[in-house]
């Protein structure tokens, strides 16, 4: 079976928060993979690699990325993506 991976740069400021990679089924909208990453880069922010894998059922996939706030920071967290891949490997 073959193997299929997603990759995102994010740089993520202004307040922790968390960040999904989601691949999606766009025939039942289910999740064919998800990655959750907690990300605080009010510390040491910066650009970052995200990185989720899964192997092929289908040829078409919906991506989403998403950012929700985390805890109550009093300011909404700012991302930046780029350079978002989808690669597949036999």
């Amino acid at each position: 079976m073959a193997r299929q991976r997603a990759c995102v740069w994010l740089d993520l400021r202004n307040a922790a928060a968390t960040f999904n990679l989601e691949v999606i089924n766009p025939a039942d909208w289910t999740y064919i993979a998800l990655k959750t990453v907690p990300v605080d880069q009010t510390v040491a922010p910066g650009w970052r690699l995200h990185t989720v894998s899964w192997t092929a059922q289908r040829s078409d996939v919906v991506l989403r990325l998403t950012v929700g706030k985390a805890f109550n920071h009093p300011f909404a967290p700012r991302a930046e993506l780029d350079d978002v891949v989808v690669q597949c490997a036999c």
